[in-house]
C-alpha cells in the first residue's frame, strides 16, 4: 500500500487487512492495496490504477454542549442526570471549568454522568466543557442544579461504616480518641469500637453505641456511648457537618458531666467493613500530635513501609517534643489486626539520641487501604506521649525525589507560643531541584504579620521515601516553622517544625491555575477547623455557599473552650482575591469567626484560611474549607 494514502488517524493491519482508527481529517482518500498469498511462489495482485480503493471522510459538525435543563434534586435522595454533547467526533471528555456540583454529587469525565446523594438545600451553577477525540474547539455550557428539601428522612445522609479520630482538651489536659461504628441511616449507631486517652487514664477496647440526627443542610448532632471491659461508661457529644465526599467534620461540645471536653476531628466513610493485613501494604506518611507527660506539645511525623504481613520497616520519623527536635530517627515495628471492624494494633520501635529504646503502642482504625486513624494507648509517661493522628498511603505514581516538590503548595501550620497559638498560611514554591520560597501570613497570638517572605533550599532524603528537609535564610520559616515535609504525593504532605513552638501542618498542592478571580471561589464548602495545640482555641464547623461574585453566606456552629456551643449562626462575608490565589475576607463575626480572614485557594473545591484580626483573639486557629 503506498504511503500517506489512508485518511489521517486510520491504521492498516497487514495481516488481516483490517483498517481501523478514528479519522482526524475530512476528504477523499484513494489507495491501491496489494495482496500476496502463501503459495510457492507467492502470487501478488495490486489494485489497478483505474480502480483505487476510496475512503471518503465526511467532516464532523461543530462540537456543541447541548445538555437540556437538568432535573431538580432533593436532599438525601439519589440523583442522576447526564451531560449531552453533539457534533465533533466521540468519545467525548467532560470537565467543570467554573463552579461546582451541589455537595454530594459527582460526575464521570468520560460518560458525563452526574450521580450521588445531595447533602444540603442549595442552588449550584457551574460551567461544563466538552472536548472530543480529534481536538475540535472545546464547547462550554452553563448549567444549574437546584436541590430542594425532599421527603426522605435526612438521617440517611449518615449511613454505613465510619472511622474517626479526635484531638481536644478536657479540664485536666489534652484528650485523644479514635474509633469506628456502623450507622443505620435512621439515627442509630451500633457495632462500634472506641479508644480514648486522657490525663485521667486510658479508656481502651470499648464497645460503642449511640444516636444521631442530620438536618437538610448536612449539619447534625451525634452522641456516642462507650463502655469498657470493666463496665465504665464514657458519653461524648458532637456537632457534625458533612462534606461532599461523605466525610464529616466534627467538634465535641460537652459542658456537663465528667469530663467536660471540647475539640475537633474528622469522620470518614469506610471503603469496606472487612479490611485485613494485606490491605495495609506500602509506604505510608503520617503525623501524630498531642502532649507529653509534662503537658508540653509534641509532634511526630514520618514515613514507614508496611509489608502487608505484619511488619513495619524501614521507617524514619522526626520528633519535636517541647522544642527539642530529633530529626531522621530510625523506625521499625509490627502490626496486627483484631479480626473485626478494620481495627488493629500498631507497635512502633525507635530510639532517640542518648535515650533508651522506646516501644509505643497505637490502636489504628482503617478507613481504606490508603487512610488510617491512630491513637496512642500506652499510659502516658516520659517516653510515651498522648498522641493521635492520621496515616496516608504515598501515591505510587509519584517519584519521591526532588521533583516531587515542583510547583506551588498551600502551606498551613500551627504551633504554641507559650499559651497562645502561632499559626500561618501561605504559598510554598519548589523548583523541582533544590530551591524553595515561601510567602506567608502569620497570626502569632493575635499579632498579624502579612506578606512575609522566606527563601531557602530543600533536599530530598535519598534514604527515606518522601522526606524533604528545608533550610533557609534567617530563623524562620524555612528550616524552623517548616523543617521537614513528609510527602504523600506531588507537592502535598505533612510538615513538622524544629522550632520551640512545635509547629506542624500540611502542604496542599495548588491545582488551580492563576490568575485567580472571585469566580475561583464558587459553590458549596464545608468548614472545619483542624486540631490545635492551643487548649483555649475555639472550634468551628459549618456550611458555606458562594455564587462566585465576591460574597458568600453560610451557617456556623461554634464550641467555646469550656464546651459551650453556639449553633445555627448566620455567616455573611465579602471577599477579594489576588491573581496568586491569596485573598482577604470581611465577615459579620458570628461566634468563632474572625471579622477579617486571610485565605489561600488550593483548588476550585478547597481553600485554607487564618484570622486576619490584628489585636484579636490570642488563640487563633486554621480554617479548612472543602467541598
Amino acid at each position: 500500500m503506498p504511503a500517506n494514502t489512508l485518511p489521517p488517524g486510520l491504521t492498516f493491519n497487514t495481516t488481516n487487512g483490517q483498517i481501523f482508527g478514528t479519522p482526524t481529517q475530512a476528504g477523499v482518500f484513494n489507495f491501491f492495496p496489494t495482496v500476496t498469498d502463501s503459495s510457492i511462489p507467492p502470487q501478488t495482485v495490486t489494485s489497478p490504477a483505474s480502480k483505487p480503493v476510496t475512503i471518503t471522510v465526511i467532516g464532523a459538525s461543530t462540537l456543541k454542549a447541548v445538555t437540556p435543563t437538568l432535573p431538580t434534586a432533593s436532599v438525601a435522595t439519589a440523583y442522576s442526570a447526564n451531560l449531552v454533547a453533539s457534533g465533533g467526533v466521540p468519545p467525548y471528555t467532560w470537565s467543570i471549568t467554573s463552579g461546582q456540583l451541589p455537595s454530594g454529587l459527582r460526575f464521570d469525565a468520560a460518560s458525563g454522568a452526574i450521580a450521588g446523594v445531595p447533602i444540603l438545600v442549595t442552588s449550584s451553577s457551574f460551567t461544563v466543557q466538552v472536548t472530543d477525540s480529534i481536538g475540535s474547539t472545546p464547547a462550554s455550557q452553563n448549567l444549574l442544579i437546584t436541590v430542594g428539601t425532599g421527603t426522605i428522612n435526612t438521617n440517611t445522609l449518615l449511613n454505613g461504616s465510619y472511622s474517626f479520630v479526635f484531638n481536644g482538651f478536657d479540664a485536666d489536659g489534652n484528650a485523644t480518641a479514635a474509633g469506628n461504628f456502623s450507622a443505620n441511616g435512621s439515627g442509630v449507631i451500633s457495632s462500634g469500637q472506641f479508644d480514648s486517652n486522657r490525663v485521667s487514664g486510658e479508656f481502651s477496647a470499648s464497645t460503642l453505641t449511640g444516636t444521631y440526627a442530620i438536618g437538610n443542610d448536612g449539619r447534625g448532632t451525634m452522641q456516642l456511648i462507650g463502655v469498657n471491659a470493666k463496665g465504665a461508661m464514657l458519653t461524648t457529644n458532637y456537632l457534625l457537618a458533612e462534606q461532599s465526599s461523605g466525610d464529616f467534620q466534627l467538634e465535641e461540645n460537652d459542658t456537663i458531666g465528667t469530663p467536660q471536653t471540647h475539640g475537633a476531628g474528622i469522620m470518614r466513610l469506610n471503603s469496606s467493613s472487612s479490611l485485613g493485613p494485606t490491605n495495609f501494604n506500602g509506604n505510608y506518611a503520617f503525623e501524630f500530635l498531642g502532649r507529653d507527660i509534662n503537658a508540653a506539645p509534641e509532634v511526630i511525623a514520618g514515613v514507614v513501609h508496611t509489608n502487608g504481613n505484619g511488619v513495619f520497616g524501614p521507617g524514619t520519623i522526626d520528633i519535636n517534643d517541647a522544642g527539642t527536635y530529633s530529626p531522621a530517627v530510625t523506625l521499625s515495628g509490627n502490626f496486627q489486626f483484631s479480626g473485626s471492624n478494620n481495627k488493629g494494633l500498631a507497635v512502633f520501635t525507635y530510639q532517640l539520641p542518648t535515650s533508651a529504646q522506646v516501644t509505643a503502642e497505637y490502636t489504628y482504625y482503617m478507613v481504606s487501604p490508603s487512610d488510617l486513624f491512630l491513637v496512642a494507648i500506652d499510659t502516658t509517661d516520659s517516653t510515651h506521649p498522648r498522641l493521635a493522628g492520621e496515616m496516608l498511603l504515598q501515591q505510587t505514581s509519584v517519584v519521591f525525589d526532588s521533583t516531587a516538590l515542583d510547583g506551588i503548595s498551600v502551606a498551613t501550620g500551627s504551633g504554641l507560643n507559650g499559651s497562645n497559638a502561632d499559626i500561618y498560611a501561605g504559598l510554598l514554591t519548589g523548583d523541582g531541584n533544590t530551591g524553595a520560597a515561601f510567602v506567608f501570613d502569620e497570626n502569632n497570638g493575635g499579632t498579624v504579620t502579612t506578606a512575609q517572605n522566606g527563601s531557602g533550599t530543600f533536599t530530598a532524603d535519598p534514604n527515606t521515601n518522601g522526606r524533604i528537609q528545608f533550610s533557609g535564610v534567617g530563623a524562620e520559616p524555612m528550616g524552623q516553622k517548616i523543617a521537614v515535609a513528609y510527602l504523600t504525593g506531588q507537592n502535598q504532605g505533612f510538615t513538622i517544625g524544629s522550632n520551640p513552638e512545635v509547629s506542624y501542618g500540611r502542604l496542599d498542592a495548588q491545582t488551580s491555575v492563576a490568575p485567580f478571580t472571585p469566580a475561583s471561589l464558587k459553590g458549596g464548602y464545608t468548614l472545619g477547623a483542624p486540631s490545635t495545640e492551643d487548649s483555649l482555641a475555639l472550634n468551628v464547623i459549618g456550611q458555606i455557599n458562594s455564587p462566585g461574585l465576591g460574597s458568600l453566606t453560610g451557617t456556623i456552629d461554634e464550641v467555646d473552650n469550656d464546651g459551650t456551643a453556639h449553633t445555627q449562626q448566620n455567616l455573611v462575608a465579602n471577599y477579594g482575591i489576588t491573581p496568586t490565589g491569596r485573598g482577604t475576607m470581611s465577615t459579620n463575626s458570628p461566634f468563632g469567626i474572625p471579622a477579617n480572614i486571610i485565605y489561600y485557594i488550593v483548588s476550585p473545591s478547597s481553600f485554607r484560611a487564618i484570622s486576619g484580626d490584628n489585636g484579636g483573639t490570642t488563640h487563633p486557629f486554621i480554617m479548612y474549607f472543602d467541598h
